[in-house]
């Protein structure tokens, strides 16, 4: 701001020019010359604060990311179809020897449709489709495998369920009924348990991230905090939740979330990185990874249960 009214005032070439007039026209002129400047710097001070906030407001138009306030908007009828590729490893520990069971890798397709919306309560959506895929290459899953298991399948059309999440995001309840028949071959029943225990996987998830949207209105890169309780393998915990705006438009939101879980016997860990497409009850996208460690009791003896979940959520392709 300094340097712009020096190079209006003069500079040596007009001290120069001065040199040639007489005593008295030589202090006028420089006398003339001190008032333009300060007149000069005068005007400047003057506008140089609405210069500068001009510039600082257009700058911050260009950096500064809008706040938005996020909220699911879904209308009644909205249907989405999402598919989740489950990895699930669970290790039992009785008496010091620990046992695994056979990991589960397994993609379940199901459809959410909207029967109800009650802002800010709840939204309301129906499970009435369903459908199971085997995770794997080539080499272990055979053309011939995947049609011996479509026999045991017959089940699945009749699965039926409901749900409900918050318009903020959070998950309210999620019922899944997988109909069962005592007549059921040994295939079939690990079939329907196998896709009960992805649901079940996924509710928890899906409960575990919490409340995603904030309160009020936030601006992409934000972060913000939470605390409160969930029940957690029949255990109540307390939970300390981290979340992160990745990106937001009027249409959908990335969020990043980190959870840690303390109960009674029970410890755990969460993140989860998903994509919400504000018009749909559910993720439409994204990754929940978490794991659980907590002791139980089986036929009077103490036995340590460790799970690790890897949830791939998805449209199917």
């Amino acid at each position: 701001m300094i340097a712009a009214p020096r190079s209006i005032g003069g500079g040596m070439n007009r001290h120069a020019a001065a040199d040639a007039k007489t005593l008295p026209e030589f202090y006028i002129f420089k006398i003339i010359n001190i008032l333009i400047w300060r007149l000069s710097f005068l005007r400047l001070r003057r506008h140089g604060g609405s210069i500068l906030c001009c510039a600082i407001a257009m700058g911050g138009c260009a950096t500064v990311e809008e706040a938005r306030v996020l909220r699911l908007r879904p209308s009644v009828g909205a249907t989405q179809t999402i598919a989740v590729a489950a990895q699930l490893r669970e290790r039992r520990t009785i008496a010091g020897v620990e046992r695994e069971t056979p990991p589960l890798r397994l993609q379940v397709t199901f459809d959410a449709k909207v029967n109800h919306v009650e802002p800010p309560s709840g939204i309301r959506y129906d499970v009435d489709f369903l459908e199971l895929a085997l995770l794997g290459d080539s080499k272990t899953i055979t053309a011939q495998l995947v049609e011996q298991l479509a026999d045991h399948m017959g089940w699945a059309d009749r699965v039926r369920g409901a749900g409900s999440v918050s318009e903020r995001g959070s998950l309210l309840a999620f019922q899944l009924d997988v109909p069962d028949a005592p007549d059921d071959d040994e295939v079939t029943a690990t079939l329907k348990r196998s896709a009960a225990r992805v649901m079940d996987s996924v509710a928890e998830a899906l409960a575990l991230t919490g409340i995603p949207f904030p309160d009020g209105a936030v601006p992409k890169g934000a972060t913000w905090s939470g605390q409160g309780t969930v029940t957690a393998r029949g255990v109540p915990c307390a939970r300390e939740l981290r979340y992160e705006l990745i990106d937001a438009d009027d249409k959908s939101a990335r969020i990043k979330v980190r959870a840690t879980l303390r109960g009674p016997g029970l410890d755990g860990s969460f993140e989860g990185d998903l994509k919400y497409d504000l018009g749909l009850p559910l993720p439409v996208a994204g990754q929940l990874v978490y794991q659980l460690e907590w002791r139980t009791q089986e036929n009077g003896q103490e036995v340590s249960v460790k799970l690790d979940s890897d949830l791939q959520l998805g449209v199917p392709q």
